[in-house]
């Protein structure tokens, strides 16, 4: 899941991976491992983040990353009385 100015977005198992210099894109599918272990889009895409990024990457650099994801309550119902 590593990706050199890439944007990834996190969706039903699958992230997409965009890479703003190369104008490429690839869809990976994410291990149900990491699914499980880092519960919810937040989870998950802290351990992209923390997996692809060098120390001390500069945060508005183009070797940062911008990362999309939903939460894990986001398919719950909600119901206020």
């Amino acid at each position: 899941m590593m990706s050199e100015n890439g944007v990834y977005m996190i969706g039903n198992e699958k992230v997409l991976e965009i890479d703003l210099s190369s104008e490429k894109i690839k869809i990976k599918d994410v291990p149900k491992e990491i699914i499980k272990k880092y519960i919810g889009g937040k989870g998950v895409c802290t351990k992209i983040l923390f997996d692809s990024l060098k120390p001390k990457t500069d945060a508005l650099g183009p070797d940062n990353l911008l990362i999309f994801g939903t939460g894990s309550g986001i398919a719950d119902e909600v119901i206020i009385d």
